[in-house]
């Protein structure tokens, strides 16, 4: 089979498979309870990105369940390097059970780190946020010290991309507090990383491997603007965690540097004051924010 229309087919099953499996998928999510209460008091549905998962597990299938045809040098690349997926799944299944699990059981009430540890203080109880924490530092060290990925460099070399992945994985989450406000983010930094990718990288794997979250994340930016569903932490964390794994895979060093300066000041900023209310001090941010969902409501 010619490696275009592999790629034409893979897009098709992932795409159809996307469209079939969210609706009911949010209505299993609603049945069981998984649901919260955005910012304009409505419950929905929560956990949602458990659609970019999903799409990625189909992903692997139909890689398997082709392996064989000829001439598809995409998968040769993905069963050359078997140790790059293998890693890179491993560790996405890692976020989206901790970020599910924080979704479904976790408690609303204490959120980002220093209120997790105040429940940890209060009950004597470790609390899902903290699971996710060591799960999602888990993953992100999976990456970072990937022998195929991460050959030759130094200790510190190593540092920056596990940094880049942690800090990454969190600043989605920081941005979904809004409707459709992390896959604008995710997909504007997208656009930037696939303009500077650095040559003499495997893109075609790496493509691959981007795949069934760039199909998911399409398919659920519609009904995350218009308030019908939320990604979750296992939305938002796994969109986090695989951007910060691309970045590392495709850019250079000091891309990665400059994106690690970045997510430290973003950081720093929002441990001190409110995103929204930052955005809404700039009419352009406010702008971007409010496309797709009307005028935005005032603060």
């Amino acid at each position: 089979m010619p490696e275009w229309l592999l790629w034409l087919v893979s897009i098709a099953i992932i795409l159809i498979a996307g469209r079939a499996v969210l609706p009911v998928m949010m209505r299993m999510l609603s049945e069981h309870g998984i649901t919260d209460t955005n910012y304009k008091q409505s419950v929905i549905p929560t956990a949602c990105g458990l659609l970019l998962w999903l799409l990625f597990c189909t992903t692997m299938v139909i890689a398997r369940m082709t392996s064989g045809l000829g001439g598809a040098a995409v998968l040769a690349t993905l069963h050359y390097n078997g140790s790059i997926v293998a890693e890179y799944g491993a560790a996405l299944s890692i976020v989206a059970l901790v970020g599910f699990l924080d979704d479904a059981v976790g408690v609303k009430s204490y959120k980002g780190f220093a209120g997790h540890w105040r429940h940890w203080r209060e009950k004597g109880v470790i609390g899902t946020g903290m699971v996710k924490a060591v799960g999602g530092s888990a993953a992100a060290l999976l990456i970072a010290f990937s022998d195929s990925l991460q050959d030759g460099r130094t200790m510190w070399e190593r540092l920056i991309p596990f940094l880049i992945v942690v800090l990454m994985t969190n600043a989605i989450n920081l941005l979904d507090t809004r409707p459709g406000r992390a896959l604008k983010g995710f997909w504007g930094a997208v656009s930037v990383l696939l303009l500077i990718a650095v040559e003499g990288v495997e893109k075609a794997e790496i493509a691959w491997l981007m795949l069934p979250v760039l199909i998911g994340a399409a398919l659920l930016l519609l009904p995350d603007l218009k308030g019908r569903l939320m990604l979750g932490d296992t939305g938002a964390n796994l969109l986090g965690f695989a951007l910060g794994s691309w970045i590392v895979m495709l850019a250079d060093m000091a891309f990665q540097t400059a994106v690690l300066g970045l997510l430290v000041v973003l950081h720093a900023v929002t441990w001190r004051f409110s995103l929204t209310k930052l955005i809404a001090r700039s009419r352009v941010l406010t702008w971007l924010d409010a496309i797709g969902r009307g005028r935005p409501d005032k603060i």
